[in-house]
C-alpha cells in the first residue's frame, strides 16, 4: 500500500502507474478504519474494508461487485473531471 508501487511490468491506459490501493488505504486511515486482505492461491482475494460505525450517518456512493455492496463516503471522493 505505498505510493507508486505496482506489480505491473509495463504502464498501460488501465495499469501499472502505482496508483491505487494507497489511495484507498490513505482515505480509510483518515476515517479510523482499516484494511484486511484474505488471500487463497489460485482462488483469489477478499478485501475487508473496516470503518467505524459512527460515519453511518453520512452520505455515500455505493458500488455493488461480486454480490457484495461497497459504500464510499462522498466526501472523500474527487467527482472532478
Amino acid at each position: 500500500m505505498a505510493p507508486g508501487f505496482s506489480t505491473s511490468s509495463e504502464v498501460t491506459e488501465l495499469s501499472g502507474r502505482g496508483v491505487g490501493i494507497d489511495v484507498v488505504f490513505s482515505a480509510i486511515s483518515q476515517m479510523q478504519g482499516s484494511i484486511d486482505f484474505k488471500s487463497k492461491f489460485g482462488k483469489g482475494t477478499l478485501v475487508y474494508l473496516k470503518i467505524p460505525l459512527t460515519l453511518a450517518d453520512v452520505t455515500v456512493l455505493i458500488f455493488e461487485s461480486s454480490d457484495q455492496s461497497l459504500a464510499f463516503p462522498m466526501r472523500i471522493i474527487n467527482l472532478a473531471s
